[in-house]
């Protein structure tokens, strides 16, 4: 096999930790070589090697741009939009090393989630009303307002999320000067779980008007985000340890 995938935490909420799993994989003859579907890392097969890892990200990346890592002692591991993951030996320099330069690289990335977060909220409240009128004007719009509000949602969520994990980074890098991702692991946990129940009201509204598609549909995101959530807990739990 010279190649396999494993699912991804979100670098956004599990950054530190993928980090450290690239460089277990690294030493096992694993080295991360992109991504795949937009939640699945890939690596490749090769020989077992010490690396480090790190993240950084940067929209318009350039040959001055990675250059400037390389000569750093950072080499491009892979890329995906503009996320850009770097190895390097063990005892490396961190291309980071006081917390402005640190809180920059996350500032870009939640100014970014934030805009996507109220642009997808925006449109979300736009057709939840057109939803309500469909029904009065016509009821053969009403199903695709609805696949569209769902659309919506997944945009919104993923927007939202990360958003809420890269302010969390900003504000702990700028008044500690360090990332504790103890706190943030308890925030998302408790979020996640918010989504569920969510979805689990959704879903019991939907059996109680005796909508099968929109129970199963609803109670399948609340299972999901209860996994999300319990995930989390489990996280902030081991790190008191």
């Amino acid at each position: 096999m010279k190649n396999k995938y494993v699912l991804s935490g979100g670098l956004a909420f599990s950054e530190e930790e993928d980090m450290e799993k690239f460089k277990k994989y690294a030493s096992e003859g694993w080295l991360i070589d992109g991504f795949a579907l937009g939640i699945f890392y890939k690596f490749k097969k090769a020989e077992p090697q010490e690396l480090s890892y790190c993240l950084d990200y940067q929209a318009d990346a350039d040959e001055e741009y990675f250059s400037l890592f390389e000569e750093a002692g950072w080499k491009k591991a892979c890329s995906a939009g503009n996320m850009h993951i770097f190895s390097a030996k063990p005892g490396t320099k961190p291309i980071y090393t006081d917390y402005n330069t640190e809180t920059d690289k996350y500032e870009s990335m939640r100014i970014r989630t934030k805009r996507g977060s109220i642009y997808s909220s925006i449109a979300g409240i736009l057709l939840i009303i057109l939803m309500i009128f469909s029904v009065i004007i016509s009821k053969y719009l009403f199903w695709p307002l609805f696949v569209l509000v769902i659309i919506d949602l997944f945009i919104f969520v993923f927007n939202f999320m990360p958003y809420v994990a890269y302010k969390y980074r900003v504000n702990q890098i700028e008044s500690t000067g360090k990332m504790k991702s103890a706190t943030m692991n308890k925030s998302l946990g408790i979020i996640n779980t918010g989504f569920a129940l969510l979805f689990l009201a959704f879903t019991i509204i939907n059996l109680f008007s005796k909508r099968t598609f929109g129970t199963v549909f609803y109670f399948a995101f609340s299972a999901l985000y209860f996994n999300f959530g319990l995930g989390y807990f489990k996280k902030y739990k081991k790190s008191l340890r």
